[in-house]
């Protein structure tokens, strides 16, 4: 699994690769680069600098398209993401980071969503949401998590308010 700062380092370099280019995002899951992160975070868990990193790079390799995101959750990332939320609740930029990465993860289709759902994405956001109240990151990242965990059918928003989201929020 290599030393903690060679993971944090190797995930922070994910996270930059893959921001925003649609080819590289698909280039770098494609590579392994989601299932490396998805290591790194279980392995290093108690790491809050390499979990903000891995938190940050999965939610960057979501973006390439539906088989990039299909990839990200099926190396276990909504698993991951959520652990890393319950291990660092304290940190409030950790938890806006991790909503933003489960909003990425669940931004696509209904099998995602329900992944992000059954994986304990929207009890995560909740909690973050309660526990930062004047975090404004934390609220819109959380609360944009929500919405897209809930959007398009019934079933999705009735989990999402049954894990104590407010109907508001997913608005």
């Amino acid at each position: 699994a290599g030393s903690v700062d060679v993971q944090r380092l190797g995930c922070f370099a994910i996270r930059n690769v893959a921001l925003g280019v649609s080819t590289v995002q698909q280039r770098m899951v494609a590579a392994g680069g989601s299932a490396a992160v998805v290591e790194a975070l279980r392995t290093h868990a108690s790491d809050g600098a390499l979990a903000f990193e891995a938190l940050a790079a999965l939610a960057n390799m979501c973006g390439g398209d539906a088989g990039c995101q299909a990839a990200v959750l099926g190396a276990g990332a909504a698993e991951a993401v959520v652990t890393a939320m319950k291990v660092h609740g304290d940190a409030s930029k950790l938890q806006a980071q991790g909503c933003g990465a489960l909003g990425n993860l669940a931004g696509g289709d209904a099998d995602g969503q329900k992944v992000v759902i059954d994986a304990g994405g929207a009890a995560a956001a909740v909690a973050a949401i309660s526990a930062w109240p004047k975090d404004e990151g934390v609220q819109q990242g959380g609360k944009a998590a929500l919405a897209n965990m809930a959007y398009g059918q019934d079933e999705l928003k009735q989990a999402v308010m049954g894990a104590g989201a407010e109907a508001a929020w997913l608005d």
